[in-house]
């Protein structure tokens, strides 16, 4: 289900965003996205986000910033099974 961010949805939305961003972003040294990690954690409420929840885990979501999409990650582990998309069609 998709379904508004809620701030007890930080820990996971966080966890997925390293990682996420690590995975996509080789080139980069991963000190450098764990050294924006807190700035990340307080921006992140202040945007329109949506998550995809299952079984009471959070397993993607995505963020809009001024009518942008500014973000769309799932979890390494549910990957390729339409979860990106429904959230693209959800924020579209």
């Amino acid at each position: 289900m998709i379904r508004n961010f809620q701030q007890s949805d930080i820990e996971q939305v966080m966890r997925i965003w390293l990682k996420g961003n690590e995975e996509a972003h080789p080139f980069i040294p991963r000190e450098y996205w764990r050294a924006h990690l807190e700035m990340a954690r307080e921006q992140i409420p202040l945007a329109d986000v949506f998550v995809y929840e299952k079984d009471g885990m959070v397993r993607g979501f995505a963020g809009l910033a001024d009518g942008y999409i500014a973000g769309i990650f799932v979890d390494t582990k549910y990957r390729c099974l339409g979860i990106g998309k429904q959230l693209l069609e959800h924020v579209k």
